[in-house]
């Protein structure tokens, strides 16, 4: 072996084991690529060597390049069309592996195959040459470029992360190309092209261990984003739904999403929105995209288990087009658990909801039904925007001359196109059926959380209702034997005191009686003495006996009407107690009134240290013709004395020019009588009013009111079948009114 083949060998592998270096040592592929053509490129000692890759169109985009300074242009970032390179082309550099290598000063382009017809690996590598088409001479020449070296980056399919059978053949991707030019004619060796393949073996060595790291970095990331998300739902007590859907737009880029929780038996209706959203379908009846009937019955057929058939389940998006004869959409992503939709003015099953769209830049959609066990809880939608992209072309493009003529300027063309979809991505699709389990069990968590929140409260008003209950019961409990032992009380007080003030009452005509019959005496003895002696009319003088002859008559007077009003006073208290007799019984209804009115005469008079404004109040009385009506008489005597003592002490305060309280009596329908008591003093304020017949609520100052006078009043008339209301407005006085039954219902 010569030593300039020893020098050659060792050279290439010094390269390559620089660039295998580089590939175990760094794991970013722009950083290997950009190393890997610097080094081919010092390498062949050319102008340019880029790595151009392919897109999913055919069309493609230089992604690292090494050149020689000043000597051709930069066409880093620059994108080419698909038609530049033929599909017959494309076809060779998977299938055989081609490899071109291009010198216009012979004319010639040498073709050398990497592999067989058979797939398998070429013995005879050599380099053949035939003459070039002149197109191609004439888009190099464009380029200025005069010779060039194009090898194919191809990747198996264990390389590009995708399973594949072992029953089916290797499938082979044409990732993209490494090419290399010159503005000088340049001679490529066999062996120069061979080390060229060995560095692009490399180079798809780097490419599956990116994309490989790329899934990975992929997956942690939406596995972070889920575990965020997780960590915003379950770190409170409460599952926060609201922040864990921004949280999920975010994760998807979106610009919007709504979280739609259907009604229950339990439930109301639930919808938490984040971002741009879409018009409702009816603003009268404020009805939602989600209730759109076609939207309904596809979350709902995600829990169907039969197909029927049409070999589909009922209401699924297969089963939608084959029923309407419509189309599958391309590159739409469709499957058991949600519905992505790129381009929604493309889907024809839209055409009803994509109006709603319009007034938004909203393209794109997931929508995923929520379901936990057999049951639908609601979807999860996230909404993607339309975008303006900007493409940077190598020279101007026309596709509707393609082929014809080879382009004259590669001079950069700058290409703005508007309103572009952002197409949802396979692993995006995987992401959101995980997202949706998790939205699942956090709903129904979160709908349980509700449900027991709801008993608990709802436990907590019975408790508290109960328990005000039975206060207000122990209350008039209590109350009761205040009124039973005032009542055994007063009833005995009016025993004792009628006893003797009937001796005295009776008693009083014999003193009159002896009394005149003394004066009379007295008359005759000054009528046969009319000159007493000088020490008697001394006595006589000085008793003022004229005084007490006329004041004695007027004193018996005095005595008896002190008994009559100590008399009307006792039967006014054994009225109003009713303690002696049955606790049911007909009573006169304005008798109730009167011994109330009597027992209260004392705080209707003008008592300047009780009635600051020094005024009495006056009791106008509209009474009718009543008859006498069952009840509990005490009980309702209580009622009265409540109302009329609530008006006396609003009366108290009001500084009006004339205070009085009208009591009022009528029948209704003679089957109720009615009796209103009504005072004309400030009224009642709006904002307490829905407060008023509440226990233990008063609007006296502190130790002035019990708060139960008005509750227990409410209480005592409901148990008699009727009804206790009032009528107030400020500054109008109030009117409470009692709707009592004749008859006492059993």
């Amino acid at each position: 072996m010569k030593s300039s083949d020893k020098k050659l060998m060792f050279k290439q592998e010094i390269l390559l084991h620089r660039i295998a270096n580089r590939v175990r040592q760094s794991l970013e592929l722009k950083e290997i690529l950009s190393a890997m053509t610097a080094e081919v490129r010092a390498y062949l000692d050319t102008d340019r060597v880029k790595i151009y890759q392919f897109n999913s169109d055919g069309s493609g985009v230089v992604i690292a390049e090494s050149r020689a300074e000043n000597r051709l242009p930069s066409l880093m970032g620059l994108h080419f069309p698909a038609d530049d390179i033929p599909l017959y082309a494309r076809e060779l550099f998977v299938r055989a592996r081609q490899r071109s290598v291009v010198d216009l000063t012979s004319h010639e382009i040498g073709i050398s195959p990497l592999s067989n017809p058979n797939g398998e690996i070429n013995p005879d590598q050599d380099i053949r040459y035939r003459p070039i088409d002149p197109c191609h001479v004439e888009y190099l020449t464009a380029m200025g470029v005069k010779s060039s070296v194009v090898v194919p980056i191809v990747l198996e399919s264990e390389q590009t992360g995708k399973y594949q059978p072992p029953s089916l053949p290797k499938v082979a991707q044409l990732w993209g190309l490494l090419v290399s030019h010159h503005s000088e004619p340049l001679k490529v060796t066999e062996e120069e092209l061979q080390l060229i393949q060995a560095v692009v073996d490399q180079v798809c060595i780097a490419i599956s261990h990116s994309i490989l790291l790329n899934q990975v970095r992929d997956q942690a990331r939406q596995e972070a984003n889920i575990n965020n998300l997780t960590k915003n739902l379950y770190t409170s007590p409460t599952v926060k739904l609201q922040p864990a859907l921004s949280e999920a737009v975010k994760s998807f880029d979106g610009s919007g999403g709504r979280l739609y929780l259907l009604a229950s038996d339990q439930q109301s209706l639930e919808i938490f929105t984040c971002g741009i959203q879409p018009d409702v379908i009816d603003t009268e009846e404020n009805r939602v995209i989600e209730e759109n009937r076609l939207w309904q019955k596809y979350v709902y057929s995600v829990i169907e288990t039969e197909v029927d058939q049409t070999g589909y389940k009922p209401w699924s998006v297969q089963w939608m087009r084959s029923v309407y004869d419509i189309a599958e959409v391309s590159d739409e992503q469709v499957t058991s658990t949600l519905w992505a939709i790129n381009d929604l003015y493309r889907e024809p099953l839209f055409r009803t909801l994509a109006p709603y769209f319009e007034s938004t830049r909203i393209r794109s959609l997931l929508i995923i039904p929520l379901v936990f066990g057999a049951t639908v809880l609601g979807c999860l939608t996230i909404f993607r925007s339309e975008i303006d992209t900007e493409i940077n072309w190598a020279g101007y493009h026309n596709p509707d001359t393609r082929q014809l003529m080879p382009r004259q300027s590669f001079e950069v063309w700058r290409q703005i196109k508007t309103n572009q979809v952002q197409a949802w991505t396979e692993g995006e699709v995987k992401y959101a059926s995980a997202l949706g389990e998790r939205f699942s069990t956090a709903v129904a968590q979160y709908r349980l959380y509700q449900q027991v929140q709801g008993l608990n409260t709802n436990l907590e008003f019975q408790v508290q209702e109960r328990t005000n209950h039975l206060k207000q019961t122990q209350s008039q409990l209590i109350q009761s034997e205040k009124m039973s032992s005032l009542g055994q009380l007063v009833a005995g007080i009016a025993h004792e005191i009628n006893n003797p003030i009937n001796f005295i009452y009776g008693n009083i005509s014999h003193i009159d009686n002896h009394t005149q019959t003394l004066l009379n005496l007295l008359a005759r003895y000054k009528q046969h003495h009319p000159q007493p002696t000088q020490s008697l009319q001394e006595e006589i003088e000085q008793a003022d006996i004229d005084y007490i002859i006329n004041d004695l008559p007027k004193l018996c007077q005095s005595l008896k009407s002190g008994a009559e009003r100590i008399s009307q006073l006792v039967k006014s208290l054994r009225t109003f107690s009713r303690f002696d007799e049955a606790e049911v019984k007909e009573i006169d209804i304005h008798e109730g009134l009167e011994s109330t009115l009597l027992l209260l005469k004392h705080k209707l008079e003008d008592h300047p240290t009780e009635h600051p404004t020094g005024q009495s109040i006056e009791i106008i009385r509209q009474y009718s013709t009543l008859p006498l009506i069952e009840c509990f008489a005490s009980q309702l005597n209580q009622v009265f004395m409540n109302l009329l003592i609530n008006a006396i002490d609003e009366l108290k305060v009001c500084e009006s020019a004339e205070k009085h309280i009208t009591i009022t009596t009528s029948i209704l329908d003679k089957k109720f009588i009615q009796v209103a008591i009504e005072d004309n003093g400030r009224g009642i304020q709006q904002d307490i009013q829905n407060k008023l017949f509440d226990p233990f609520f008063s609007t006296k100052p502190v130790g002035k009111g019990t708060g139960l006078g008005l509750s227990v009043s409410y209480q005592i008339i409901e148990r008699h079948g009727g009804k206790l209301y009032y009528i107030s407005q400020a500054n109008q006085g109030s009117k409470f009114i009692l709707e009592i039954p004749i008859t006492l219902c059993k």
